[in-house]
């Protein structure tokens, strides 16, 4: 999983020796870990196979047994990943957690961005901590399968077939994995009214300022002022690319055809009517 400690420049400047720590950790060793399981779930979307992909979403996130005595070969990969985290997060309290203990204690909001967390893992996390917040972001499949499509890594053309293929399988698989992220978070609400808040990436990049004060409101607290400012300034451009925000969402309406976006609609219809879209498909 990709975690990102998401705080001010200030802040950071004052965790500065806990985010050298942390990255020698993650550098030396804590990938360690990761190679338990690379082989068996993979590291992205699609790499593994659905049956292993399921094995290990109950394994590592629900955190379920592997009964089954064909599945030897996993429960050994889930035991030394285990073992090796155990380790790891002994050595993470000894050297770096006193480091960011006073940052976090003197700051009400502390924000951790996950890539790849389900609804599901957000469960306890609500049920123990009173002041727990959860905002779930949703984007358009299409996007999302054009950007796996163009990632530069181990990842590129990990389907057969032509690109085409490519692009619709990918949308196929996250539009399954969202639509079972939303029926769990639809049933987390009713459990946590008011501990979850949603939000559409395509509907944030075309009203920024409006979402940025929802988003704050639902902390409940206001935007600082630093922010907004960059906002003004900054947010509406990636200077790098020469796009405004609203280009880079909008951009796989340049490479993917009508026939394929109604395909990717068709495939994804559960998800285009739980997530309710408000700009046409």
């Amino acid at each position: 999983m990709n975690f990102n400690f998401l705080i001010s420049y200030q802040q950071f400047r004052a965790a500065e020796s806990y985010t050298r720590c942390l990255r020698t950790l993650f550098t030396d060793t804590y990938r360690r870990c990761e190679e338990h399981l690379t082989s068996f779930c993979g590291l992205r979307f699609g790499e593994a196979s659905e049956v292993n992909q399921q094995k290990c979403f109950r394994r590592l996130w629900l955190n379920q047994k592997i009964g089954n005595s064909a599945d030897e070969d996993a429960k050994l990969f889930f035991a030394k990943h285990q073992s090796c985290l155990q380790r790891q997060r002994k050595l993470l309290k000894r050297k770096c957690q006193n480091l960011l203990s006073d940052v976090c204690i003197n700051h009400p909001i502390r924000v951790i961005k996950t890539v790849r967390a389900t609804m599901e893992s957000m469960e306890p996390l609500l049920r123990t901590l009173s002041n727990f917040r959860v905002i779930h972001l949703v984007r358009d499949p299409r996007a999302v399968a054009l950007s796996r499509k163009l990632f530069v890594g181990y990842v590129r053309g990990i389907y057969s077939g032509n690109d085409t293929d490519t692009i619709m399988k990918e949308a196929k698989l996250y539009c399954s994995t969202v639509v079972r992220d939303i029926k769990a978070r639809q049933r987390l609400e009713r459990d946590y009214p008011g501990k979850i808040y949603t939000l559409l990436y395509d509907d944030l990049v075309t009203n920024t300022n409006l979402y940025l004060e929802q988003v704050y409101e639902f902390l409940d607290t206001t935007p600082p002022y630093s922010v907004v400012k960059w906002l003004s300034t900054h947010g509406r451009m990636n200077s790098k690319i020469n796009k405004t925000s609203e280009e880079i969402a909008k951009q796989w309406q340049n490479f993917i055809s009508v026939q394929v976006s109604e395909q990717i609609i068709e495939s994804c219809r559960e998800f285009y009517q739980l997530t309710r879209y408000t700009w046409d498909l």
